[in-house]
């Protein structure tokens, strides 16, 4: 199998480190405290995001009968927490920023058991010589909560600078999830290239089902505006990058190389349908002024 080259495992940790740490650096430790006082909403994001995501990623898989990689690819980009796009989205749609935070953050932790646990859930690897590497893929999303209580920690000692400080760090990491790009559109070309219509469609009705069914789910439990916004957000917006570099990380260059591509044209709709959402939110506003 293939192995990274030493700058792209440095460009991937990078990437994961800086974004990780801004999520941390937008969080204060007493945030948690009412959202463990009444629980509800938070209660039903991590459903949203551990039960109703995957299960929809299922069902396209098999509806569309897209190939066994493709399918691993969605699962996997289903299960990854929405990291700081989802907090931002929630901040620009008036939702429930906290809210958001601490989803954020307790299925970043809750990924490293449930991303192994829901890949061996919903893929078949029968007589594949695939396997899934629960140790690493285990140690790679351990590995991105640390930067996460770094970040804290950060926002805990300096708070009139931490926010500053997220900014840089986001924007550092987004200047490391373009150089991946960089290195990898001509690796991942011909894999674009030869997959039609029906593969992209599959993706964008991942992403857009689970920002639309995401919010049915909050609204069927009832709960306030601000946090059916926050959760429709938070189920759609997923961390591709995250997903991304566990895929190769944990999978190979090779898994890589064939379906990173999914990875990424994810997280390219998520965000145009985040600014859909964001949009239709504000109309939403504006009419019942």
């Amino acid at each position: 199998m293939s192995e990274f080259s030493l700058i792209e495992q440095a460009l991937m940790g990078l990437m994961v480190f800086a974004l990780m740490f801004g999520v941390g650096c937008s969080l204060f430790f007493g945030d948690f405290k009412t959202t463990l006082i009444k629980p509800k909403s938070f209660l039903v994001g991590i459903c949203g995001q551990f039960l109703l995501m995957p299960l929809i990623a299922f069902g396209i898989y098999k509806v569309f009968a897209l190939p066994f990689e493709i399918g691993l690819a969605l699962i996997l980009v289903s299960c990854a927490p929405g990291g700081s796009t989802s907090n931002l989205f929630s901040f620009f749609a008036k939702a429930n920023v906290v809210l958001s935070v601490c989803l954020t953050i307790a299925t970043t932790f809750l990924a490293t058991i449930m991303m192994p646990l829901l890949l061996s859930l919903y893929m078949d690897f029968g007589d594949k010589e695939l396997s899934i590497p629960f140790a690493k893929m285990f140690g790679t999303l351990l590995a991105a909560l640390f930067p996460i209580l770094v970040g804290m920690l950060v926002r805990f000692k300096f708070e009139d600078k931490a926010s500053v400080i997220e900014k840089w760090a986001t924007r550092f990491g987004h200047l490391m999830i373009l150089l991946m790009v960089i290195i990898w559109i001509p690796k991942l070309k011909d894999a674009i290239n030869i997959h039609n219509l029906k593969t992209y469609s599959a993706i964008y009705l991942l992403c857009f089902l689970a920002m639309v069914l995401g919010g049915f789910l909050a609204k069927l439990f009832k709960l306030p505006k601000r946090d059916r916004r926050t959760i429709s957000l938070e189920v759609g917006i997923q961390n591709a990058p995250l997903a991304f570099a566990i895929l190769g990380l944990s999978f190979g260059k090779d898994l890589m190389q064939a379906v990173g591509w999914v990875c990424l044209v994810y997280g390219a709709f998520s965000f145009s349908n985040a600014i859909n959402f964001t949009l239709f939110f504000w109309w939403r506003d504006k009419k019942e002024i």
